[in-house]
């Protein structure tokens, strides 16, 4: 407690004492009457249930020696106008029981409760508030809010005129009734950020998630608090007053730099929400009151906090039970897993029909070019029962294999973290085209060497065959390792080698067994035809390999900067 212009712990106050005489009892009837938090209704480790900060008052008031039980047998509640984020300040209006008095007490935020604070309370006298002393109280509050203590400023007033039973709905009557009040005290707490919170921050830097801080606290409280975090390096803060007199583009501009508001409205959080998606950000915030809940339901993912109020739980698309931010790192590394993984799959599935649609398309059009000039006719490298066995073959364990793979080493990291957040980049398109080339090239190269050296029709489809199958089937090594080198990886692929096995072993079994080899009209390899398909799979990997070294070098580097995402008591959190 600050009062007195001393700083220290309450004694206990004399409850029988007036209102105007001791200044303890003023300031622990304050804290306790300006207060919606109430005693537990089960004993537990804790006396008392509500905000946080409520809480946190009414235990000072305890503490001081003012007791749920004393303030009900001395004190008679009349009104009660609540705390909002417009008003900044919550006051009760009381009939003292003891003086037969009227006493208005007031809790807020300093800077708005000082303007209506005409007397401070000194040594136990009420005496002129003046502009040198009103400078130093807010000189006060900007010292303790720098050591990240939440401040809160306590004031009474004995009412002259009481308020008749049936004004006590009327507002403007009750607002009225908030002036030329007696400033008691500053009161600071400080709720210390949970030890794994600085971690977390870090990881969300690292995998491009850009945490800003939107809270209704103090500027000083609220840069003080982000920089303990590691949240902010510089001592940029935007307060409300400043945010109100923005336009949007100036806004957007700020936000590149700032990621510290303060003393801010549910409209001023709602705003920040939207320009940051008018921005091309992904947006998601966490709350837990009351206020929170537009812009919980702006933003594309609205998480409540497990302890927040039911209205945000509603609001919001999740709910975080443990309020634990790693618990939101863990369902962004979910997330991003499933995205790569499905990336992958497609990526591999469009990569192996793209190239069997090629081969065809381009054997068709010689064929038909090569009908013109000649009579002999020239059959297509695969038919439909065959280009069905090979989907079956290389559509079905690779792919799923790939879909259900375990995430990569560094996929909340670096550019693996930035390219986890899409569905196909440019590196995954470049990896694409060539591996689609490489296995078209190949594959055409092995049947026009088979048409050429006179081979019968099934002998060339199952060299065109048995070359598809292998370089489809080992090119899920590739999808897999994504940026990689093939070492990196190669010997915790275990799940992805038995895919592999089980699609080459089912083609070498079936080409093999003689009904299944004619059922199919495929003839048998001899030992040349089984050492070239052999070798189709290792061009394919080792073209793979080169584009990833010279096209995409990048792929080394895994400190790129992060993507601006958002999120908040208040945290934005986002991503493009």
């Amino acid at each position: 407690m600050h009062a007195d212009g001393r700083s220290g712990s309450a004694p206990a106050p004399d409850l029988a004492a007036s209102p105007q005489d001791d200044m303890v009892l003023n300031v622990a009837l304050a804290a306790a009457m300006a207060n919606d938090a109430h005693p537990a209704e089960q004993k537990g480790s804790k006396a008392f249930t509500g905000d946080a900060m409520d809480v946190a008052l009414w235990e000072f008031a305890a503490n001081a020696g003012v007791t749920p039980d004393s303030i009900h047998q001395r004190f008679r509640l009349i009104a009660k106008l609540p705390f909002t984020s417009e008003r900044k300040r919550m006051t009760a209006f009381v009939e003292d029981g003891i003086w037969q008095k009227q006493v208005v007490f007031s809790k807020g935020a300093p800077e708005y409760l000082l303007d209506l604070c005409t007397q401070e309370q000194w040594q136990g006298e009420a005496i002129p508030l003046t502009p040198h002393r009103r400078a130093q109280i807010l000189r006060e509050v900007e010292q303790l809010s720098d050591q990240g203590e939440k401040v809160i400023a306590l004031a009474t007033k004995i009412l002259s005129d009481g308020i008749d039973q049936e004004h006590t709905e009327d507002r403007s009557r009750l607002t009225a009734e908030e002036r030329e009040l007696t400033f008691l005290a500053l009161i600071g707490m400080i709720d210390p950020p949970r030890l794994e919170v600085r971690a977390a921050i870090v990881a969300a830097h690292r995998a491009g998630i850009r945490t800003i801080v939107v809270s209704g606290d103090h500027p000083h409280t609220a840069l003080a608090i982000a920089r303990r975090i590691g949240m902010t390096q510089n001592q940029l803060v935007i307060s409300g007053s400043e945010l109100r007199k923005l336009t949007d583009p100036e806004l957007s501009l700020r936000l590149r730099d700032c990621s510290v508001f303060a003393r801010i409205d549910p409209e001023d959080k709602l705003r920040v929400a939207r320009v940051l998606q008018q921005s091309g950000h992904i947006l998601a915030m966490t709350g837990d009151g009351v206020n929170d809940a537009p812009a919980l339901k702006t933003a594309d993912v609205g998480i409540a906090m497990g302890s927040g109020t039911d209205i945000a739980k509603e609001t919001a698309d999740m709910v975080l039970t443990d309020d634990n931010l790693n618990t939101i790192l863990q369902a962004v590394r979910q997330g991003r897993v499933l995205t790569a993984n499905v990336a992958k799959a497609v990526t591999f599935l469009f990569t192996t029909n793209l190239s069997e649609v090629i081969t065809l398309f381009i054997v068709a059009i010689a064929s038909a070019t090569h009908a013109l000039h000649s009579v002999d006719e020239l059959v297509l490298p695969l038919t439909t029962p065959q280009i069905l066995w090979i989907n079956l073959i290389t559509d079905a364990a690779p792919a799923i294999a790939l879909a259900l793979a375990p995430a990569s080493q560094n996929v909340m990291e670096g550019r693996e973290a930035e390219s986890s957040r899409k569905m196909l980049t440019a590196s995954s398109l470049g990896q694409l085209a060539v591996a689609t080339l490489l296995m078209v090239a190949v594959t055409l190269a092995l049947y026009v060497h088979a048409v050429d050296a006179g081979a019968t029709v099934g002998y060339q489809r199952s060299v065109t065959l048995t070359a598809l199958i292998f370089s489809q089937a080992f090119y899920a090594i590739a999808v897999q390792t994504g940026r990689e080198s093939l070492l990196t990886y190669f010997r915790t692929l275990s799940w992805l080698h038995g895919a592999i096995l089980v699609s080459v072993g089912l083609h070498i079994a079936m080409l093999l067994i003689p009904a299944a080899r004619g059922g199919l009209g495929l003839a048998p390899l001899d030992r040349q035809g089984w050492i070239e398909c052999s070798l189709a799979p290792v061009i394919v990997l080792l073209g793979s390999q080169l584009q990833k070294f010279f096209v995409d070098r990048n792929w080394r580097n895994p400190d790129s900067p992060p993507v601006p995402l958002a999120a908040t008591e208040d945290a934005l959190w986002g991503a493009r």
